[in-house]
């Protein structure tokens, strides 16, 4: 359920919305989100761009972000869920941003 929500907000962050003429992303980020099938397209679409390897980019991001997943988690399950963690920890000993 999880993955199917996250790809599915993802997508709605990503088109345009009919109501605004905005896509959600450049309302907040005030540009477009280039997403890996919008790099392979532009890729595909522009061939003669030898130079930019734009398929073993996403692949490399792929892996990267995967990663990254992998070491969130692992930290996440360091951190015990009645436990406060790292920033909320700092914050709450004196209540201030010093130690951030």
């Amino acid at each position: 359920m999880g993955k199917a929500s996250s790809a599915a907000s993802f997508a709605l962050r990503t088109i345009m919305h009919e109501s605004t003429g905005f896509k959600p992303s450049e309302l907040i980020y005030s540009r477009n989100l280039r997403t890996p099938v919008a790099l392979l397209y532009e890729h595909w679409m522009n061939p003669e761009d030898v130079g930019n390897n734009v398929v073993e980019y996403i692949f490399q991001l792929i892996s990267r972000l995967k990663r990254c997943k992998e070491l969130a988690l692992i930290k996440g399950w360091k951190c015990k869920p009645k436990e406060k963690c790292g920033t909320i920890a700092k914050l709450s000993k004196d209540n201030s941003l010093k130690e951030i």
